[in-house]
């Protein structure tokens, strides 16, 4: 694999941006809409069927995705992470494309494309993640997020077919496990790689010189 240093600092600035502004919508969202959307009870998606705020509910999960494409970007990486980010990025587009279900219960085509693209959201990263830690300067912190945000995902899968009391918290869970997302990517964007140079460097000179 073919090291661009000098790309790596413009990759993390454009993924932070990216990222805190996709942040900035979703908690303006939760906060605007609030109460015809419950950020306790109700899932991001569902600011889809609401008027002005499906257009920034595009955005944020487009921005996420952009973000999280830079995060990598900016990190030395291989051919299993690059499919595992792509297959993440597809995902969050498929996210923004088919909405969920507009009722509990309803198992509409495009609604549970939308599911399964959002299973895909929260797991392929946190596991791409772990495969960019060795060459992180800070693997331990890289490893302890994934597996939070794995945790978290699970929680929220449970959520959607387990006990009512989780069911009660979909909203909340799955906004943990989307911020423990953007924390991850985040981490990866702004954490320097330790991963040596591939130029070769002088051989240092011996005592002496030769004629």
């Amino acid at each position: 694999m073919t090291e661009q240093p000098a790309a790596r600092p413009r990759a993390a600035t454009v993924a932070v941006i990216a990222l805190c502004v996709s942040s900035a919508l979703v908690v303006s969202l939760s906060t605007a809409t609030w109460p015809g959307v419950d950020p306790v009870t109700e899932v991001i998606s569902d600011y889809a069927y609401h008027g002005w705020a499906a257009p920034a509910f595009i955005a944020a999960v487009l921005l996420l995705a952009a973000g999280g494409v830079a995060a990598v970007a900016s990190m030395p990486h291989r051919r299993a992470t690059r499919v595992l980010v792509a297959v993440w990025a597809a995902a969050a587009v498929g996210c923004a494309v088919f909405r969920t279900n507009p009722e509990v219960g309803e198992h509409l085509l495009t609604g549970e494309i939308h599911r399964a693209a959002g299973a895909v959201l929260l797991t392929a990263m946190p596991v791409a993640a772990w495969l960019l830690a060795p060459a992180s300067a800070k693997a331990s912190t890289l490893r302890s997020l994934a597996a939070l945000t794995l945790a978290m995902a699970a929680v929220f899968a449970i959520s959607q077919v387990g006990p009512i009391a989780l069911e009660r918290l979909q909203g909340l869970l799955e906004r943990a496990a989307l911020g423990a997302e953007v924390a991850l990517l985040l981490v990866v964007a702004t954490v320097a790689p330790t991963t040596r140079s591939t130029h070769p460097q002088p051989v240092a000179e011996t005592t002496g010189t030769s004629r």
